[in-house]
């Protein structure tokens, strides 16, 4: 009897080491504002962002094209982040591969900090001759969201 109590109490004290680490972090939703070629990415909630990438298909796979950490020992917050701007209290640790985002190109954002993970999927296409953000969901399929991506640009 000694024995299964003891190991029932290391089986809840390993889970509940675990479970933070696995299922304990709540999405975020993110809109997209501003400028098409330099979008500002705002969060539902002030965040201490560890990571936060910008990343573009390239038609074969996701290539990063820009990405800013937060030091361990930084806590700075952040309601949003535009594109290529480095926040206060962050550093870069891909500089932009490209000056703005390019129009006709499918892109998602990823991030992550505290108990928050969140991103989003996004286009730049071109609507009545200027670049229009158009963001996707992404929790569909990504065959369903290449799909979507690439109606938009013929629908130009």
């Amino acid at each position: 009897m000694k024995r299964t109590a003891q190991r029932t109490l290391a089986a809840c004290a390993a889970l509940s080491l675990a479970c933070p680490l696995t299922g304990g972090l709540r999405p975020a939703k993110t809109r997209i504002e501003g400028s098409p070629s330099r979008p500002a990415f705002v969060f539902d909630t002030t965040l201490v962002l560890a990571d936060f990438t910008v990343e573009r298909w390239t038609g074969e796979k996701w290539t990063k094209v820009w990405a800013i950490e937060n030091a361990p020992s930084t806590r700075v917050r952040v309601r949003q982040v535009e594109y290529g701007t480095v926040p206060d209290g962050y550093s870069e640790y891909v500089p932009p591969k490209e000056p703005t985002l390019a129009t006709n190109a499918l892109y998602k954002v990823l991030y992550e900090g505290g108990a928050v993970r969140g991103g989003t999927t996004f286009a730049v296409v071109e609507r009545d001759g200027k670049p229009t953000v158009v963001e996707l969901d992404p929790g569909k399929p990504f065959a369903d969201v290449l799909a979507e991506f690439d109606r938009l640009v013929r629908a130009r």
